[in-house]
Formats: structure tokens, C-alpha cells, sequence
């Protein structure tokens, strides 16, 4: 049976195995930004036109142009004119060239009149632009481009969009036979300006995103001052493509977080410098490195406040950093203005209450005065009675070498000093620990010096007595690890006394 072979011959056939997009594995392109395995599918699915006439969708002319009767002849060449308009080739004009090309050229029918030739060259001026205008909205929206860039292409689209609804209504009125060559060329000449500067805009775009491709149009709009047209179609396209960046400046002074995955926003979190080395690195950089600004993408009418967006949005994420969660009341969206004094007042709410709740977790939960105090007792001395107590207690322990202490008896004879003096007042007494380091205090200095880099400390040396490796430590937690961190610590450690320098003399 018919059937049964067409089967048999279905069976022989190869299915390859179905795959979702969204679970290929994610990978990087040449910019280094993490792109899915989605955006790799159909790499030149565009909207390329093909020329070859062979595939063409519209055959060539089976007529000449001279054998057609007078309103046969503008019938065609207005049909012809609407399609050149909208990318399509026509019979009596011709376009050569496709969208990967930079330029696109038409040819006219040797046989038109040059009083027509005239017109349909100033008309099919326009199509050369939005072949461009389409191409380019093509290819920036695809994923690596970034969010602002999509958003600008959107942007684009929109006006092209108004731009075929036209070329619909003037077909439309071809259809009703209302249309001729000199009522298209008046109908048309208001988009052409429209055409021609989204054209002009976009020639200068080359690998722009995020904050850069904003500052450009941002030129842009401050040289076209005098153009109210021009003026508030440059707004709009700002307008549009400053919401994606809006939307990470919102995250960021509201909540204190960072979602930027194609790299576009002005502040860069560096991920490898961690809280953690607050109480171990004699430098503080965690502050000024965790966070910091990217010149580059800095919009121009943002460029006032960065300093305070920036901060704003730290203080939020050291809260995001203790486990807490933000309640955030009522706030402000934000949205392109020319004026950049219309962003001061929403930037200042947001630092002052990133501010506020920052103070009161230092000062209230975690209490950092009575912490300095508690320092000031210990390091400058404040009651240093325990200190000459646990001098007489563990002098003799002290006197040995550094492999023959005991760490655990030093801990005791701390914590016996600390009891049986004025410091047994004190809350935070049990944060203070003693160390045995296993180098001296000059290369101590050293360290402290050459943050950037590490000493040499397994040069062979006479054995160091405990006396000459001892030091007080101070146990602090996150956040107050940002005001008292190891650096400042161990300066205040060397005002003080120190047992080290007292066996020297």
C-alpha cells in the first residue's frame, strides 16, 4: 500500500533530538559578557532582503515602461515608489545593495521623464535610510548589546513604526486613486526629517552602551537647541533608553544592589575584596575598592551626584551585608530631564535615609561608641591597671620561647587580669585576645609599610621569646570592622606600651 511505504520511508529519516534554548549552557562572547545559549540560535535570522532575481518574490517586468498608457505609467511608478519605500524592489525602479551593506542605490527605467526621475530620487531618498534604521534596529537588539542599546532600538522602532503606518495610508490612498508623484513628496517630507536625523544618530553609533550611548545622544540634544522638532525627539529617545539605566540607579540608591549583566551601569562591584579581610589585610580598601565608578559609563547629567550614588548605595549594601532586609517607603522613579536639578531632590532622599539607617545600626545595634571606649581602655591605656597585673601573672611564661608557651595559659591569666581589675566593667572585655606572633616588631613596621606586599618572614632567625612576639588583639565583627579595622587597630596598638619594646631596653 501507498501508505505503508510512505512509513517506511519516514522511519529511514533522522530526527535530531529536540533542545531547549534555555538550558544551553551559558557562554562568553569577545567583550567578555555572559551571553545564554539562546542568542546564538538562527545567528542571521534578520530582515535581509534577497536581490537575486531568481528567488525574488516579485518578478521583473514583462512590460516595458513605454508601451504602458499615461495613467497606467504613474499607476505602476507610485506602486513601485511605495515598495522601494518599504524595502521591496520594484519593476520600473530598481534597488541594488541589501541591508549589510552601508549604501543603498536605486535605478530608475531609462524611459521615465526627468521631471519624474527628479521627484522619485528625492522620494526614495527616505528608503535608503530606513533600510539602515531597520538594520540597525536588527542587530543592536540582540542580546549582547546590552539593555540601554535595546532600549534605544525600541526607541527606533516606534518611529518606524509611524513611518509604515504613512507608507499604509498613502497606499491606501493609491487604491482610492487619490494619490499622485507630487501629493506623496508633500505628504512624505515631514517624516523624511525624522528619518534623516535617526539616520545621522545612528552612523555615530558604533560600540556605545549603557552611560556612553546615553551621553552621545545627550550631545546630541544640547547641539539641536534651536530645532524644537528635532529637540523633542531626541527627549523621547533619551527618555526611553534611560529607563533600563534608571531601573539599576533605582536598585542601587533603594536597595543597595548591582544587576547589571551587560556591564552598563557606572558602578562596578568587585566581588574579590570581601568583608572578611577587614580583620586580617593591614590596609582598608574594602571601602573605597569594593565599589567604584566607571568614568566611562557616567552619564553627563548624572556626573554631579555620582559621589553620592555612590555612597548612597554602599551604606545599603553594608545593611544587605548583615542579613537585613530594607523596608524602603514610598520611592521615587526616576526619569530623564534635561535639568539635572530634577534628580538632586530624589538622590538626597535616598542618601539620607541609607544614612540614617546606617548610623543607627553602628551606633544602636551595634553599638560603636561603647566599642571605642572599650578599644581606648585596652589600647591607649585608659585603665591600665590589668595590664600590670597580667604583666606579674605571666612575665615567667613570657620569658620562653614561643614553641614552649602555652597559648591557652596566656588566654587564662588575660582573662584572671581582666577580672580582677577596673576593665571587669566592661562589657566587650571578653573581645580582647593576645597573640604570639611569629615575627618581630620591626617586621611588624614592615608589614604595616608595604601593605601592597609581603615581607619575608622565613628568613632564618634566632627563636623569638614570647616577649618579643606578644601583642594584644581586639575582636571585631561586621560592620564595625569598617570603622575599626585591623589597620587601625595596630596603630593604636603601637601608641601604647608595648612588652616587646620594653625587652629590648
Amino acid at each position: 500500500m501507498e501508505g505503508d511505504g510512505f512509513l517506511a520511508e519516514l522511519s529511514k529519516v533522522k530526527v535530531s533530538a529536540y533542545k531547549n534554548p534555555w538550558e544551553q549552557t551559558i557562554t562568553k562572547n569577545e567583550t567578555g559578557i555572559d551571553l545564554p545559549g539562546w542568542a546564538f540560535d538562527r545567528p542571521h535570522l534578520t530582515a535581509n532582503y534577497l536581490q537575486s532575481s531568481e528567488i525574488s518574490g516579485r518578478d521583473l517586468p514583462s512590460r516595458s515602461y513605454n508601451s504602458l498608457s499615461s495613467s497606467t505609467k504613474e499607476y505602476a511608478i507610485l506602486e513601485d515608489v511605495l515598495d522601494i519605500l518599504t524595502g521591496v524592489d520594484g519593476q520600473y525602479v530598481r534597488m541594488f545593495g541589501s541591508r549589510d551593506e552601508k549604501d543603498v542605490s536605486f535605478e530608475l527605467d531609462p524611459s521615465i521623464d526627468s521631471s519624474t526621475r527628479e521627484i522619485i530620487e528625492r522620494i526614495t531618498k527616505i528608503s535608503g535610510h530606513y533600510i539602515q534604521l531597520e538594520r540597525f534596529v536588527v542587530l543592536r537588539s540582540r542580546y549582547e548589546h546590552g539593555r540601554v542599546t535595546h532600549a534605544f532600538s525600541a526607541a527606533i522602532s516606534s518611529y518606524l513604526k509611524e513611518y509604515l503606518v504613512l507608507i499604509a495610508q498613502l497606499e491606501h490612498q493609491l487604491r482610492e486613486g487619490q494619490l499622485s508623484l507630487q501629493k506623496m513628496w508633500f505628504y512624505i517630507q515631514p517624516m523624511m526629517q525624522t528619518i534623516d536625523t535617526l539616520h545621522d544618530i545612528t552612523k555615530e553609533v558604533t560600540d556605545q552602551r549603557g552611560g556612553m550611548l546615553l551621553n552621545l545622544l545627550y550631545s546630541k540634544l544640547t547641539l539641536q537647541a534651536g530645532n524644537t522638532k528635532t529637540v523633542d525627539m531626541i527627549k523621547d529617545l533619551l527618555t526611553t533608553s534611560c529607563v533600563p539605566l534608571f531601573e539599576m540607579l533605582e536598585e542601587w540608591i533603594y536597595w543597595g544592589k548591582i544587576n547589571d549583566p551587560h556591564r552598563e551601569f557606572f558602578i562596578q562591584e568587585h566581588l574579590e575584596m570581601e568583608k572578611e579581610n577587614l580583620n586580617e589585610d593591614y590596609n582598608d580598601e574594602y571601602w573605597e575598592q569594593r565599589y567604584t565608578l566607571k568614568q566611562e559609563q557616567l552619564p553627563t547629567f548624572l556626573s554631579k551626584y555620582s559621589e553620592r550614588i555612590l555612597v548612597t548605595g554602599k551604606y545599603l549594601s553594608v545593611i544587605h551585608e548583615c542579613g537585613l532586609v530594607i523596608s524602603q517607603r514610598n520611592p521615587l522613579s526616576f526619569t530623564f530631564s534635561p535639568n539635572d536639578r530634577d534628580y538632586q531632590d530624589r538622590i538626597d532622599q535616598a542618601y539620607s535615609f541609607a544614612s540614617k539607617i546606617l548610623l543607627d545600626l553602628l551606633m544602636k545595634e551595634k553599638q560603636l561608641v561603647p566599642r571605642l571606649r572599650s578599644i581606648k581602655h585596652y589600647f591607649m591605656l585608659d585603665q591600665g591597671d590589668f595590664f600590670e597585673h597580667f604583666m606579674e601573672l605571666a612575665t615567667e611564661e613570657l620569658r620562653k620561647n614561643i614553641t614552649e608557651i602555652s597559648p591557652m595559659k596566656l588566654h587564662s591569666l588575660l582573662e584572671l587580669s581582666l577580672r580582677t581589675s577596673v576593665a571587669d566593667q566592661d562589657p566587650f572585655k571578653d573581645d580582647l585576645t593576645c597573640v604570639l606572633l611569629p615575627y618581630n616588631l620591626l617586621i611588624q613596621l614592615m608589614k604595616i609599610i608595604n601593605v601592597a606586599s609581603e615581607p619575608n618572614v622565613s628568613q632564618k632567625s634566632d627563636p623569638l621569646t614570647g616577649l618579643q612576639g606578644f601583642t594584644f588583639d581586639y575582636k571585631v565583627n561586621w560592620p564595625l570592622s569598617l570603622v575599626i579595622s585591623r589597620k587601625s587597630l595596630t596603630k593604636s596598638l603601637l601608641t601604647c606600651p608595648d612588652t616587646r619594646t620594653k625587652t629590648r631596653t
